[in-house]
């Protein structure tokens, strides 16, 4: 009986760590395809339209809005289970991915222009040579 025991819990353990793995690696592969993404994306936008700036623009943007669904969900996710309400179940999430998203594109946007705006006050007090 102890053996049967003992065989039981180390099969279960090798499954779980094969899980694991798994796991690890479907994240690490969906991880890098978003970043593939968002990079060529932006890219793709800079070769089209011949300015660099724009591209960093749209890269800024896309990492703001991939920052902002991730914070948004763990932040939603957080407040759930911290409340006393348990209400409502996933749209909890989803609200979180959304405004999330909205706040992460509102805080690119704005460091762009912080950005844009140290460079235009540093290029005009320092004018190129």
């Amino acid at each position: 009986m102890l053996l049967f025991v003992i065989v039981f819990v180390l099969v279960a353990l090798l499954l779980a760590g094969a899980a694991l793995v798994a796991l690890l690696i479907i994240v690490l592969s969906v991880a890098g395809a978003l970043a593939l993404g968002v990079m060529s994306a932006s890219a793709l936008i800079g070769l089209t339209t011949g300015r660099f700036g724009l591209a960093l623009r749209a890269l800024l943007v896309q990492c703001g809005v991939v920052a902002g669904i991730v914070g948004g969900i763990l932040c939603a996710a957080l407040l759930k289970v911290l409340s006393i309400d348990q209400g409502m179940g996933w749209f909890v999430l989803i609200y979180g991915a959304l405004a999330g998203a909205g706040v992460g594109a509102l805080l690119a946007l704005a460091f762009e222009w912080v950005i844009v705006s140290v460079t235009k006050l540093a290029s005009s007090r320092y004018p190129a040579r």
